[in-house]
């Protein structure tokens, strides 16, 4: 119970903080979605792209620890019984053989992208996938929205921004952001910290520039 409890608890928190804070420094993708019409049953909505998207370049939970009960062989290493194999979701989806240009948030890769199960797995994969993967991805696809009509999300210019990482990864320390009336009036801010070690923000003169030339 406890692990259910934690594990629901703080990987959602950090996903949705992850989510919200890629919106919040890509305007017009965070414009997109607060306009975009119901799903498509092809497509999919923008929303669901931009999580699984943020699940990809931002994982929250960053590795996983199995134990080997029998004698085996792994990409030509030979593992003993008993030996502990830790995998990183993280190093996964930022594999460029997987993704193309891997530290770029792009929602619309998944238009056309259909990785393995063991290449995209922010829930893990196998018998021991997470039981709470589809609660999970419903809880973001109703939280975000449900933030977004109401809020605009603005980021402190100058904010650092770094990962602090056990299991789940989660932004270390505060993250000061003003909570504003919804005028779909977004824009990105400069941030700096580790943050970008982990993916590729715009230029905030490139989303200035990309959004007057939208209104025009």
């Amino acid at each position: 119970m406890q692990t259910l409890l934690n594990a629901s608890y703080q990987t959602t928190a950090a996903g949705l903080t992850w989510t919200l804070l890629l919106l919040a420094q890509h305007p017009n993708i965070a414009g997109d979605v607060l306009a975009q019409a119901p799903s498509d049953p092809e497509r999919g909505s923008l929303l669901e792209r931009v999580v699984k998207e943020s699940l990809r370049v931002l994982p929250p939970v960053v590795f996983v620890i199995r134990r080997s009960v029998r004698a085996t062989k792994l990409a030509g290493h030979d593992i003993r019984e008993g030996t502990v194999v830790v995998l990183s979701q993280y190093v996964t989806h930022h594999m460029a053989v997987h993704f193309p240009e891997p530290e770029r948030f792009d929602p619309d890769r998944w238009l056309v992208q259909k990785p393995s199960p063991f290449a995209y797995l922010p829930f893990g994969a196998g018998a021991r996938m997470c039981m709470g993967a589809m609660f999970s991805m419903q809880l973001f696809q109703l939280a975000a929205p449900a933030i977004l009509r109401r809020f605009r999300l603005e980021l402190t210019a100058g904010t650092r921004v770094d990962r602090h990482s056990s299991l789940t990864m989660g932004v270390k320390g505060s993250l000061p952001v003003m909570l504003l009336p919804q005028d779909g009036r977004f824009s990105a801010v400069p941030l700096t910290g580790n943050i970008h070690e982990m993916v590729r923000l715009p230029k905030v003169s490139e989303t200035v520039g990309r959004l007057a030339a939208k209104a025009a």
